[in-house]
């Protein structure tokens, strides 16, 4: 009998591909599915593409416990913008799940969301929703929608 692996035997990549091959089949508005930086769908009748992507920021991972909080929501953002620019796209919309510990001060929370607001405004992108819940650590999973030009998404399969 085989063990049953963790996470951290398996890697995440490896636990990814096992995930993704539960999914079956993709809806024909699915141009791009998992595996590149977004999945790329068509909704019918519009004339761009969006670009879905989401990321997780855990502290103690991706930020120490320490960091400036503003400086934290801004690098959450960051990373699902970055994912959109890479597919030649432009961000429009974003939703910030967070958990905390219920010793959290509120203001942390706030700054975390200053520094998200502080980089939507300057690519005229808004945080539209989201929500709070109680967690073991801080964390923040972003998941941002985007748009580009029907067909003219940049995919890894292209990169030299």
């Amino acid at each position: 009998m085989s063990k049953d692996k963790s996470l951290r035997e398996s890697g995440e990549d490896a636990v990814i591909a096992a995930l993704l091959r539960t999914l079956g089949a993709q809806s024909e508005s699915v141009r791009v599915g998992p595996g590149d930086d977004c999945a790329v769908v068509n909704i019918e009748g519009a004339s761009d593409d969006w670009l879905l992507t989401t990321d997780p920021v855990v502290e103690g991972v991706h930020f120490r416990p320490d960091a400036d909080p503003r400086l934290v929501g801004r690098k959450a953002v960051g990373r699902v913008f970055s994912d959109i620019a890479a597919m030649g796209g432009d961000p429009a919309w974003v939703l910030v799940n967070v958990t905390a510990p219920a010793s959290c001060p509120v203001s942390k929370l706030k700054a975390l969301y200053r520094g998200a607001r502080s980089l939507c405004r300057k690519y005229d992108a808004h945080v539209v929703g989201g929500d709070v819940g109680k967690g073991k650590q801080l964390a923040l999973h972003v998941f941002a929608v985007g748009r580009v030009p029907r067909g003219g998404a940049i995919l890894r399969t292209g990169a030299r």
